[in-house]
């Protein structure tokens, strides 16, 4: 998988590697060998917004929850807040980077909503 993050961008099929890297950063965007598909991952604390890009155009999926309560997150470096209903639990996070780690497609073990 190619992990690119706010510090550093490397290669690794480690998933050990693959989800401290989610714990320690707050912008991850993973992929297969090519560009997309990709997933994108914001985190603050304990919290995560999931962004799947299944094409360069037109395939952009975000996380959705029944969360009450927006996040701030960075974004390209700076301050995103995003929708209430977007946020979800690290936990939910890193479950959907396993799944895309595996089949390359979006998750399935959350919701999602249309766009970005």
């Amino acid at each position: 998988m190619q992990i690119s993050t706010e510090n550093a961008a490397f290669s690794t099929s480690d998933p050990d590697l693959i989800e401290s890297t989610v714990r320690s950063s707050r912008e991850i965007w993973i992929s297969g060998e090519s560009k997309y598909p990709c997933l994108t991952i914001l985190t603050s604390g304990e919290k995560a917004c999931v962004n799947y890009f299944g094409r360069q155009e037109s395939d952009m999926w975000l996380s959705q929850s029944e969360s009450t309560q927006s996040e701030v997150f960075i974004a390209g470096g700076e301050q995103w807040q995003s929708p209430a209903d977007a946020v979800i639990s690290i936990d939910e996070a890193l479950q959907c980077v396993r799944e895309f780690c595996g089949t390359l497609t979006r998750p399935a073990c959350i919701k999602w909503q249309y766009g970005v």
